[in-house]
């Protein structure tokens, strides 16, 4: 058994070389997967504050430039309002002053053309007449009515 013992005892040492080696190899990875852990765990912290950053300002910058559009456009639609309200105006007056000015050329010439037609003799021969005729006519009958009045009681 003497014998047996100093032989295990020799390859113990042998063993524990071996152990230890395959101890150290894993006590190596293990250092190394936690260092790669440690990397990667930096990378998606720096990864996450970059995007986390970025869709910030992109959003500060996104809702900054619609608001300043939408105020823009407000601004926009405000002007052209009171240029249509003031067109509208100047196209109202315009309309207004070209219209009565028409109405008064018109008139003039109405008025002119019905004095001209009065300063010719035949015109007022013929109101003449035609005036004429209609007092023969009415006058007629009434003095035909006062004297058979008095005629006959």
């Amino acid at each position: 058994m003497s014998h047996a013992k100093e032989t295990i005892e020799s390859q113990r040492p042998d063993e524990r070389t071996t152990i230890e080696m395959y101890q150290n190899i894993v006590d190596r990875a293990h250092t190394e997967v936690e260092s790669v852990r440690k990397v990667y765990y930096w990378f998606s912290g720096i990864i996450g504050v970059i995007l986390t950053v970025g869709i910030g300002s992109y959003t500060f910058l996104t809702y900054k430039s619609l608001h300043e559009m939408r105020a823009d456009m407000r601004d926009e639609v405000e002007l052209m309002k009171k240029r249509a309200t003031n067109d509208y105006t100047a196209l109202a007056t315009d309309l207004k002053s070209s219209v009565e000015n028409k109405v008064l050329n018109v008139e003039k010439s109405v008025s002119s053309r019905i004095d001209a037609a009065f300063d010719n003799n035949n015109i007022q021969e013929l109101v003449r007449n035609k005036a004429q005729e209609r007092i023969d006519k009415v006058a007629d009958r009434i003095i035909s009515q006062q004297i058979e009045k008095k005629i006959m009681p």
